[in-house]
C-alpha cells in the first residue's frame, strides 16, 4: 500500500469527522489526507470522481441511508474500497453491507486507530487483489474463448484435411485403376510398396492378378523385391531414387512380363522428399514402347528406302539439269547466231538495195529528168515525166529509210557514238513533242564491235516502245563504262505500266520487251526493267567486258 492514502469520508455528524480526523493523524505507519462531505448528495458526486484512495460511509444519512448509496455508487462502477460506518452493531447491518458491495464493516465507539489503519490497508488491498482476480478472470475467460475457437477451427480444419485425404485417396485409387501406365510408389529404405497400378499388377501378373483384384491398390504387403529381380533396370532406377535421391529419365528397360516376354518400357524415376528435403520414398513409371519400337523401325525403313530413292532421283535430276544445261547453252548459241545472221542478212539485203535497188531507182530518175527537159514543145507529158520524177524521189528516200532500219551504214562506217547521235536528232525530227538527253561517257574504241549493233538495236526498240506508248515528254539515255562494265540505262518520263498486266496480254503486247531481253542476255549482258505508274520506266542493260 502507499504511504500516503486519500480518505473521503461521508457523514453528517462533525463530531464523527473530528473523531476520525484524530485517529489518522495518530497513525504510525501511513499517512492519511482526510476529506469531508456532510449529504448523500455530495457523496455521490466525489465518488464518481474517483479521487480517493478509500471511502469512509456512515449508514445514517439523514433522509437517505449509507447503503442506498453504497449499491448506487457500486453500481455507477466504483472501484475503490467503501468501508461502512454505522453505530448500529447489528449482524443484519453488516450484512446487507457486506452484500451491497462494502469492503468492511466498522462499528462507531468499538474501533480503535490500529483497527481503523487495519480496516482501510485491508479494504485497499483487499480491492485491489479483487480486482487483478477481475481481470484474470477476463483475461481467463477470453483466454478459454479463444482456445475454444482454435479448437473448433483446429477440428473443422482436421475434418477438412480428412475429407480431402479421402477425396485425394479416392483419386489416388481411380489413377491407379484406370490409367494404363505402370506406377509403383515406395518408401525410403525399405523399398515397401505403397502403391502399385492396375496396369503394373496385371504386367506382373501376381497370382494372375486374381489375387490383388479385389484388394485396394494402395494397401498391397509386398517389396519391389518380390516383382522384379535384382538385374531388372526398373529395380535399379527404384533404388537409385529412393536411397540416393537420383532422378531417372526417360530410360530405355526391358521387363519380364506375364508370358515371359521381353517387353521393351521407357522408365522415369524420382524421389519423394519431406519438407525438410530428407528423401522419404521414390516413385516410378514406365509404359510399354513396343508399338513405338515397332513404328520406329518401319519408319527408319522407310526413310533408308526414301533416302536411297531420293539419292536416285538427285542423280537423275542433275543429269537432266546437266542435260538442260547443255540444251540451254546450245539455245542460247544458236540464238546468238540467229541473232548474228539475222544481222548480217539485214546488212547484206541493206546493201543489196543499196547496189541494186537504189542504183536502178537512181537512173530511171535521171532518165525521167533528161526526158523531162528535151519534151519542151509539150507541157503536158513533160509535167507528167516531172511528177513520175518526184515519185522515184519519194520511193529512193523510203528506200533508204528501209535500209537505215535494216543496217544503218553509219554504224559500220563511223561507229556506235555516231549512229546514237544521228538516230537521236532522227527520232526527235519525226516524234516533235519528245525532247531526247543523251549523256555518253565513253570512248568508241571502248566499245567491243559485237556490242554495237545490240547496242543501237536496244535503244531503237526502247526509244520506239516510249513514244508508242508511254506518252512520255523526255527520254533520257546514258552510255558509260562503270567498273569494268558497259552500261546503257534509257528512261522516260512516261505513264508507265504494269508488268503483270503486259504479260497477260499475250506474246504481241510483250515482244518489244523480250525482243530486248534476248538480244541483252545473249550478248552475256543483263537486263533490267523498273517501271512505276505515272513516273515513267527505266531500261537498264550492263555488259561486262
Amino acid at each position: 500500500m502507499a504511504d500516503h492514502v486519500r480518505v473521503l469520508l461521508i457523514d453528517d455528524d462533525q463530531e464523527d469527522f473530528l473523531l476520525v480526523s484524530d485517529m489518522l493523524a495518530e497513525a504510525e505507519n501511513t499517512r492519511f489526507e482526510l476529506a469531508w462531505v456532510q449529504t448523500y448528495e455530495a457523496g455521490l458526486e466525489a465518488i464518481c470522481r474517483e479521487e480517493h484512495d478509500v471511502y469512509l460511509l456512515d449508514y445514517s444519512m439523514g433522509s437517505h441511508n449509507g447503503l442506498d448509496l453504497l449499491r448506487t455508487a457500486v453500481e455507477g462502477g466504483c472501484t475503490a474500497p467503501i468501508i461502512f460506518l454505522t453505530a448500529h452493531g447489528n449482524y443484519a447491518v453488516d450484512l446487507q453491507a457486506m452484500e451491497a458491495g462494502a469492503s468492511d464493516y466498522l462499528a462507531k465507539g468499538e474501533f480503535t486507530v490500529p483497527i481503523l489503519e487495519r480496516s482501510i490497508r485491508y479494504s485497499i488491498m483487499s480491492k485491489r487483489i479483487e480486482e487483478e482476480l477481475k481481470r484474470h478472470k477476463s483475461s481467463l475467460e477470453e483466454l478459454v474463448r479463444e482456445r475454444t475457437i482454435q479448437h473448433a477451427e483446429a477440428q473443422a480444419d482436421a475434418e477438412r484435411r480428412a475429407h480431402e485425404a479421402e477425396g485425394r485417396q479416392a483419386i489416388l485409387e481411380a489413377l491407379l485403376e484406370h490409367i494404363p501406365v505402370g506406377i509403383v510408389l515406395v518408401n525410403s529404405p525399405d523399398l515397401q510398396v505403397q502403391a502399385l497400378s492396375r496396369y503394373a499388377v496385371d504386367m506382373v501378373c501376381r497370382d494372375g492378378g486374381k489375387q490383388e483384384r479385389n484388394q485396394l491398390l494402395t494397401d498391397l504387403d509386398l517389396s519391389v523385391a518380390e516383382l522384379w529381380p535384382d538385374s531388372s533396370g526398373l529395380l535399379r532406377s527404384i533404388r537409385d531414387a529412393a536411397l540416393r535421391g537420383r532422378i531417372a529419365s526417360n530410360q530405355e528397360h526391358v521387363l519380364k512380363g506375364c508370358c515371359e516376354d521381353d517387353i521393351p518400357v521407357l522408365v522415369n524415376a524420382g524421389p519423394i522428399r519431406d519438407s525438410l528435403g530428407n528423401v522419404t520414398g521414390a516413385v516410378a513409371t514406365w509404359r510399354d514402347i513396343g508399338e513405338l519400337k515397332r513404328i520406329q523401325e518401319e519408319l527408319r525403313i522407310a526413310r533408308d528406302n526414301l533416302e536411297l530413292c531420293v539419292q536416285q532421283r538427285t542423280q537423275e535430276l542433275a543429269e537432266t539439269f546437266m542435260e538442260l544445261n547443255e540444251s540451254r547453252e546450245e539455245l542460247r548459241l544458236l540464238a546468238s547466231q540467229l541473232l548474228r545472221a539475222q544481222e548480217d542478212e539485214r546488212k547484206r539485203i541493206a546493201r543489196e538495195m543499196h547496189d541494186s535497188i537504189g542504183s536502178s531507182l537512181s537512173a530511171v530518175k535521171f532518165c525521167l529528168e533528161n526526158a523531162a527537159a528535151q519534151l519542151t514543145g509539150n507541157p503536158e507529158v513533160r509535167e507528167s515525166f516531172i511528177t513520175l520524177s518526184r515519185a522515184m524521189d519519194q520511193a529512193i528516200d523510203e528506200s533508204r529509210r528501209i535500209m537505215t532500219d535494216l543496217r544503218p551504214s553509219l554504224l559500220d562506217d563511223f561507229g556506235i557514238i555516231a549512229t546514237i547521235g544521228w538516230f537521236c536528232r532522227r527520232f526527235e525530227s519525226i516524234y516533235t513533242d519528245i525532247t531526247v538527253e543523251k549523256d555518253i561517257r565513253l570512248e568508241e574504241s571502248q566499245v567491243p564491235e559485237n556490242l554495237k549493233i545490240i547496242i543501237f538495236r536496244v535503244i531503237q526498240e526502247a526509244m520506239n516502245n516510249s513514244a508508242k506508248h508511254s506518252r512520255a515528254r523526255k527520254i533520257s539515255l546514258d552510255l558509260s563504262l562503270e567498273d569494268g562494265c558497259i552500261t546503257l540505262r534509257v528512261s522516260d518520263d512516261g505513264v508507265g505500266f504494269d508488268r503483270a498486266a503486259v504479260v497477260s496480254k499475250g506474246e504481241g503486247a510483250k515482244f518489244g520487251l523480250t525482243s530486248m531481253r534476248e538480244r541483252a542476255e545473249l550478248s552475256g549482258g543483263e537486263f533490267e526493267i523498273e517501271s512505276i505508274l505515272e513516273i515513267g520506266t527505266t531500261i537498264s542493260v550492263r555488259w561486262k567486258i
